[in-house]
C-alpha cells in the first residue's frame, strides 16, 4: 500500500469520525436520551470505523467499581455465564479492585491496548461457555481526572487491529466522557427535584407562589386541600379569586408591599371552594427575576382557624367564669404573694359590708378578727400568711369577726395557695362562709352543721362547674366519670346509700384541679416534669378541700386515692392493692375509661375501644379485677355511653 492510499484511508476514516461526532452531538442534544441510547450510538459508530462486528460501551460505578454494560453485541448464548441480563450485563471486580481476563486488562492497567492474538495474551483467561470465539480485540479505558468512568471495547474486526484503530477510538472517549457527565449531572438534577417535590408535598404548611400579574403559578397539596381544590384547579387562577372584595383591596395593597421588597408575616382570610371562610397566618417574601425585577411571591400559609376559634371561646369562658365568681353563695378573695387584694365578688363585699377593696392590704382590710375565744388573732398568725408564706392549705379555720358596717359575723375560713409554672406560690385563695346565723342558733346545731354541709357541697359543686370551664377540653368529665361509676356500681351489687357515695365522690373527683394554672390544664403540647407534677398535686389538694366535711363515709380518701394503682405505681402515695378503698378502684377505672375515650388538648381521643382494651390489659396488674369487669359489662351488656 503507497502513501496515497494511506492518505486516503485516514481521510475517509476521519470523514466518518465526523460523522460520528455530528450523530452524537444529535443525540446528547435531545435531553429525554437515556445513557443506553447514547452508548448505542458511540457503539455502532465505533464499529463502523474500525470494520468491527462486535463491542459494548460499560459505564463504571466509582464507588463499587462494578462496570455495566449500557449496550452490548450479541455475543454470548444462553449457556453463557454472566451477570445480569439482555444488554444489562454487570462485570464486578474482585476483592483486590482487580477485573478478569482480556476485557478486563486496559482497565487495571488505565490504558488502551489492541491485540490480534487475543489467546495468546497474557491476560487471556479464555471465554465462558456459549460466547462466540473471539479473532481480536481493542479495548479504550475512559478515564476522567484519573478516575474510570468506562470503557468502550471491540471485537473480530474484518482486517485485525491497529494503532489507528485505538487513536480514532480514543477520539471517542474524549466525546463519551462529556457525555456521561451530561447525564450524570441531569440524574442529579432530576433527583433532587423529586426530593423536593417530596418535601413539599409532604409540608404540614400550605405553599403558594404567584407571578408578577398574582396569578397562581404553584401550589401543593396541602394548600389546595385548605381551600377545598386540588391542586390542577388552583394552578393558572388570580390570586383574587380566592378572597372577597374586602380581601382583594387588602391583598393589592400587600403586592405593592412585596414590590417595594418588603417580606413580613399577617394574618389573611381566603374563601374556600364550599363558599366558608378560612383564616390563615402568611408568610410571604417577593420573589425577583435576574434584572432585580419584581417577579412574583411566595408565601408559606397556615390554617389558624380553629385556633382563632379556641381563643375566642377561651375569652367567653373567662367572661363565664367572672360572672359564675362574681355570683358564688360563698365569699372569694384574691390576694398576690404579697397580701395585697386582687380581687373580691359580690358575696365578700356582702359578708364584710365594704366595697372591693382591690389593691389594699390584706393585713389592713381584714381588722378585729378574733377566734371564737375571744383571742385577737395578730397578722402574722392569719390562714392566710401562712398559706402565702409557707404554700400550705388551712380549712375550717372559724373567726368572729367585726364587718365593716358594724355587724358581728362567725366566718367559716378557708385558704389555699396558687403556684405559677416555676411551682412557686403566687397568690393566695380566700373562701368565707358566713355561720353566724347558725352559729347563734346552738339548739338547731345539727341542722345547721347539715346546711353548712349542703352550701360546702353546692360550693364545691359551683367549683367543678367552674374547673369545667376553666379547661374546656375537660367540660362534663366529672359528671361523665360519676354515671359510669353508678352504672358500674349497680353490677357490683352496691346499695343504693352506697351508690349514692361512690357517685358523690366521682363528681368532685377532681375538684383539687382549681389550684392548677388554665394555661396546664389546657396546654395543646406536652406537659413537661414540673407541669405533670403540678397535676399530680390534683388529688391531694381535692382531698384538703373535703377532708373537714364530715360526709359519714371516707369521701375525701376516695378522691385522695382515685389515681393509685394496686401495684402500688400510682400516685400521691404509691398505696398497693389492699391498702386502696374499693370505691377508690371502682373511680380508678371509670376515670381511665372517660379520659381515654374523650379529647385532650396534647392529643386526640383514642375511643371507647382503645380504653376498653387498656384497662382489660392492666386488669389485676393496675387495676382491680372485679372493678374492670363491672365495667367491661356495662359496656357490652347495657350498652353504655357517654
Amino acid at each position: 500500500m503507497n502513501n496515497r492510499d494511506s492518505l486516503f484511508i485516514d481521510s475517509s476514516r476521519y470523514l466518518l469520525l465526523n460523522e460520528a461526532y455530528l450523530d452524537i452531538f444529535r443525540v446528547l442534544l435531545n435531553s429525554s436520551s437515556t445513557i443506553e441510547e447514547i452508548a448505542e450510538v458511540f457503539l455502532d459508530k465505533a464499529k463502523a470505523l474500525t470494520g468491527s462486528k462486535f463491542g459494548y460501551v460499560n459505564t463504571i460505578d466509582p464507588k463499587t467499581g462494578v462496570a455495566t454494560s449500557r449496550t452490548i453485541s450479541k455475543m454470548m448464548g444462553k449457556d453463557c455465564k454472566i451477570n445480569g441480563h439482555d444488554r444489562r450485563v454487570t462485570f464486578p471486580p474482585d476483592k483486590n479492585g482487580k477485573y478478569s481476563s482480556l476485557w478486563g486488562f486496559a482497565l487495571n492497567e488505565k490504558k488502551s491496548f489492541f491485540t490480534n492474538e487475543p489467546s495468546g495474551h497474557s491476560s487471556s483467561r479464555g471465554l465462558p461457555k456459549g460466547h462466540i470465539a473471539v479473532e481480536n480485540f481493542l479495548s479504550v479505558p475512559v478515564i476522567s481526572d484519573g478516575i474510570l468512568i468506562g470503557q468502550i471495547a471491540l471485537a473480530n474486526s474484518e482486517t485485525g487491529y491497529s494503532r489507528k484503530d485505538l487513536e480514532v477510538i480514543e477520539k471517542l472517549t474524549d466525546l463519551y466522557i462529556i457525555a456521561v457527565r451530561i447525564k450524570q449531572v441531569e440524574q442529579e438534577k432530576e433527583s433532587d427535584r423529586e426530593k423536593f417535590k417530596v418535601l413539599v408535598e409532604n409540608m404540614y404548611e400550605g405553599l403558594w407562589q404567584i407571578d408578577r400579574n398574582a396569578e397562581t403559578v404553584f401550589v401543593n397539596s396541602k394548600m389546595a386541600e385548605m381551600l377545598g381544590y386540588t391542586v390542577g384547579e388552583m394552578t393558572g387562577k388570580s390570586l383574587f379569586c380566592f378572597m372577597d372584595d374586602e380581601g382583594r383591596k387588602a391583598a393589592q395593597y400587600n403586592i405593592q408591599r412585596r414590590k417595594s421588597g418588603i417580606k413580613e408575616e399577617h394574618d389573611f382570610e381566603f374563601i374556600k371552594k364550599d363558599g366558608s371562610r378560612i383564616l390563615t397566618r402568611l408568610e410571604t417574601s417577593p420573589l425577583f427575576d435576574k434584572n432585580g425585577k419584581y417577579d412574583g411571591a411566595l408565601a408559606n400559609i397556615t390554617d389558624i382557624t380553629e385556633r382563632r376559634h379556641m381563643e375566642e371561646k377561651l375569652r367567653n369562658n373567662e367572661k363565664m367564669l367572672q360572672k359564675i365568681f362574681e355570683i358564688l353563695p360563698v365569699g372569694l378573695w384574691i390576694a398576690d404573694k404579697n397580701g395585697k387584694l386582687i380581687l373580691s365578688n359580690k358575696k365578700a363585699r356582702e359578708i364584710w359590708g365594704a366595697e372591693p377593696l382591690v389593691g389594699q392590704q390584706e393585713y389592713g382590710v381584714f381588722k378585729a378578727r378574733r377566734l371564737p375565744s375571744g383571742k385577737e388573732i395578730e397578722p402574722d398568725d392569719w390562714a392566710l400568711a401562712h398559706t402565702i408564706n409557707e404554700g400550705v392549705t388551712i380549712t375550717d379555720e372559724m373567726l368572729e369577726i367585726d364587718a365593716f358596717d358594724g355587724k358581728k359575723k362567725t366566718l367559716l375560713n378557708y385558704t389555699a395557695p396558687v403556684t405559677g409554672d416555676n411551682g412557686k406560690v403566687e397568690a393566695g385563695i380566700v373562701v368565707n362562709l358566713d355561720i353566724s346565723e347558725q352559729v347563734k342558733a346552738e339548739n338547731e346545731l345539727k341542722k345547721s352543721y347539715e346546711q353548712i354541709k349542703k352550701t360546702l357541697k353546692g360550693t364545691i359543686n359551683t367549683l367543678s362547674l367552674i374547673l369545667e370551664i376553666k379547661d374546656p377540653y375537660t367540660q362534663n368529665h366529672q359528671r361523665n366519670v360519676a354515671r359510669l361509676c353508678r352504672a358500674m356500681a349497680g353490677e357490683l351489687s352496691f346499695d343504693e346509700n352506697e351508690i349514692e357515695m361512690l357517685y358523690t365522690a366521682a363528681l368532685i373527683h377532681d375538684i383539687g384541679k382549681i389550684a392548677i394554672p388554665a394555661s396546664i390544664l389546657s396546654k395543646p403540647s406536652e406537659l413537661t416534669n414540673i407541669e405533670i407534677s403540678m397535676i399530680h398535686t390534683h388529688s391531694q389538694f381535692g382531698h384538703d378541700i373535703l377532708s373537714k366535711i364530715d360526709f359519714g363515709y371516707p369521701l375525701p380518701e376516695i378522691v385522695l386515692q382515685h389515681h393509685e394503682r394496686i401495684d402500688g405505681s400510682g400516685y400521691p402515695q404509691g398505696l398497693k392493692n389492699m391498702d386502696i378503698l374499693f370505691d377508690a378502684k371502682v373511680l380508678a377505672v371509670a376515670d381511665t375509661i372517660e379520659a381515654m375515650a374523650n379529647h385532650r388538648p396534647y392529643r386526640p381521643a383514642y375511643g371507647i375501644e382503645k380504653a376498653l382494651e387498656e384497662i382489660k390489659a392492666g386488669r389485676g396488674i393496675l387495676f382491680d379485677e372485679s372493678a374492670v369487669d363491672a365495667c367491661m359489662a356495662v359496656f357490652a351488656k347495657k350498652k353504655f355511653k357517654f
